[in-house]
């Protein structure tokens, strides 16, 4: 993008627009932190299996769905004695899980509205088969090395100097783990410069043989292929053929991209 090379304290503040994105990169965790880890996803999954008893428990009961905000108002009265473990985890893993079942249930509707034949009515989470990950937001903190996670701490990662260190703002991150390797996906809000065209907007539709034909008819030769390599295609390995431009007089010309 453009606007990466661009500092909105270069420019004026109404050329700037904030944008969301999304990084993801690996984390280097010990033997501890992925036994912690896989104790956070199992909370999630616990969590969302609980609340998918109860969606259809009290639907069987009453006839009325029961919404994520008093799933975890009930939840959170179970804290209190049975399942006071949870307490060892940070409290966002469970509210998301909660909203994530509830997300599915609203999937599941949209997809009966819309007719469709499989409309995959929310499943309880296996633990052997289900994907671990958990949610975490609030103060996240990112390092050339490591990023802080809320209630867990200092997480090494593996590719350094990938996750944005400053000139954003940290909203939350997911934790997932796939074959053994767990991954962190950042989530950003981000200033960047507003590449918005203000003027008139001229487009040239540009050809392979021509660049551009006018009215009068007057041709304006293309200047974008140059011919500055010539082999017998058939000395070409078959993926380097993919990435250039081959030509009925058995010569290849490089594509240079403008």
């Amino acid at each position: 993008m453009f606007a990466t090379n661009v500092k909105c304290s270069e420019i004026p503040v109404q050329d700037c627009m904030i944008v969301y994105k999304v990084y993801k990169t690996e984390l280097k965790l010990n033997n501890k932190e992925k036994t912690y880890f896989r104790a956070c996803a199992g909370t999630a999954r616990y969590t969302y299996n609980w609340g998918l008893a109860r969606k259809i428990a009290v639907y069987q009961e009453t006839g009325k769905s029961i919404s994520a905000a008093a799933l975890h108002k009930e939840l959170n009265q179970l804290k209190k004695g049975e399942l006071a473990w949870m307490y060892d985890y940070s409290k966002c893993i469970p509210q998301q899980a909660l909203r994530d079942l509830d997300q599915a249930y609203a999937n599941f509707f949209r997809r009966v509205a819309a007719g469709e034949e499989k409309a995959g009515f929310p499943k309880f989470k296996s633990k052997h088969t289900a994907r671990k990950s958990f949610y975490l937001e609030g103060s996240i903190t990112v390092a050339a090395k490591e990023i802080r996670l809320p209630r867990i701490g200092w997480a090494r990662l593996k590719e350094k100097g990938y996750l944005p260190c400053s000139d954003v703002r940290n909203l939350s991150c997911r934790i997932t783990e796939r074959a053994g390797r767990w991954f962190v996906s950042l989530f950003v809000e981000e200033e960047i410069a507003d590449m918005t065209p203000r003027g008139e907007i001229v487009g040239i539709d540009l050809g392979i043989n021509r660049l551009s034909i006018n009215l009068l008819g007057r041709v304006l030769k293309s200047e974008w292929r140059v011919a500055g390599i010539h082999r017998p295609s058939s000395v070409i390995d078959a993926s380097v053929r993919k990435r250039i431009w081959l030509f009925p007089n058995g010569f290849t010309d490089v594509n240079i991209a403008i």
